[in-house]
């Protein structure tokens, strides 16, 4: 998968800190989280007001500009091993998987939108399985850890409850079905 970062620093993916100009960035129009796509050469980028960009690393240039479905803040994004494929986690307590190719449609781009109906629970991290087949997402709650996992259909095939105390980040591991939540 591409390298992945969260927070909300308006320098990243090209926003002029490099240029010797101040840039001063608006509270809504800063960067949520951002990855890199497994070559290294583009940046999705993810805002407050559900844009995705896809920049590139190594001009600055925007590339691509996108409005989430839904418009929801783009609290999290991770792309699939292969690159084909995005896991965008959305304040609206919406996991949104897209094929990346299709990113460009936007809100009419096909994809699936996971979440859990009857909870509607938050999620903390949504991230694609080691094998690219299933999305794995993450509630937040101070008093459980429970990881949902969906087959790329849409359809629920796994709830893992942990420990009484709140998951906060997990990752797959390569090669084998092992999570790894802390």
């Amino acid at each position: 998968a591409g390298s992945c970062a969260r927070g909300g620093g308006a320098a990243a993916a090209g926003s002029g800190a490099g240029s010797g100009a101040a840039t001063v960035v608006k509270k809504q129009d800063r960067p949520m989280t951002a990855c890199f796509d497994r070559t290294g050469k583009q940046v999705v980028v993810g805002f407050r007001r559900g844009e995705v960009r896809v920049v590139s690393s190594e001009s600055g240039e925007t590339l691509l500009v996108v409005q989430a479905s839904g418009g929801a803040a783009i609290k999290g994004l991770s792309l699939s091993r292969d690159g084909k494929s995005i896991v965008l986690n959305c304040t609206d307590r919406v996991i949104r998987a897209v094929a990346f190719d299709n990113l460009a449609e936007g809100p009419r781009a096909a994809g699936r939108e996971l979440q859990d109906v009857v909870n509607r629970s938050q999620w903390c991290h949504a991230c694609f399985s080691a094998d690219n087949e299933h999305v794995i997402g993450g509630s937040t709650s101070a008093t459980e850890q429970k990881l949902y996992i969906w087959d790329l259909h849409g359809h629920l095939t796994k709830m893992l409850d942990g420990p009484k105390d709140g998951a906060v980040h997990f990752s797959c591991h390569p090669t084998r079905p092992i999570v790894a939540c802390c």
